[in-house]
């Protein structure tokens, strides 16, 4: 799985034939999208680098997207249990050994340990160490270099 990604939208979306709908596991994604009427082609440019804190857009979506997949709780914390339920539905076709999901589910609980103030901020925090730590994971595909977007 070479171009597996956290936010795994963008593989489904760009795999898609035109005419079919979109893809149901993204639920979150598309709603999201279309709450904030946004386009993939609005968000794709972020997707598989290290987002700037300062953009407000993709703040305002992954806002959105964390707290249906329930990655912010509603009290303001991040959950690492549920990152880890993402990535490993992420990666489900990986075959990842037991200590493999040893090592994601620590990695993902170095994730929730991030916090900020601003909703907006904290989101792409978490969006960024999960970059950060999947490029730690050397039993995972590795998405391309990140660069600040």
């Amino acid at each position: 799985m070479k171009w597996c990604f956290v936010l795994i939208f963008v593989i489904g979306v760009q795999s898609r034939p035109r005419h079919f709908k979109r893809h149901a596991t993204l639920g979150p994604e598309n709603e999201c999208l279309d709450s904030q009427g946004l386009t993939m082609k609005d968000i794709a440019p972020y997707v598989q680098k290290v987002t700037d804190l300062n953009n407000k857009m993709m703040g305002e979506y992954l806002v959105c997207v964390w707290k249906k997949r329930q990655m912010i709780t509603p009290d303001g914390e991040v959950s690492g249990a549920n990152i880890f339920r993402y990535l490993e539905d992420i990666y489900h076709k990986s075959s990842l050994s037991d200590g493999d999901k040893v090592e994601m589910r620590s990695a993902c609980d170095e994730c929730e340990k991030v916090k900020d103030h601003d909703e907006g901020v904290l989101a792409i925090k978490i969006k960024n160490c999960i970059l950060e730590q999947i490029q730690k994971l050397s039993f995972l595909a590795k998405p391309k270099p990140s660069t600040l977007q």
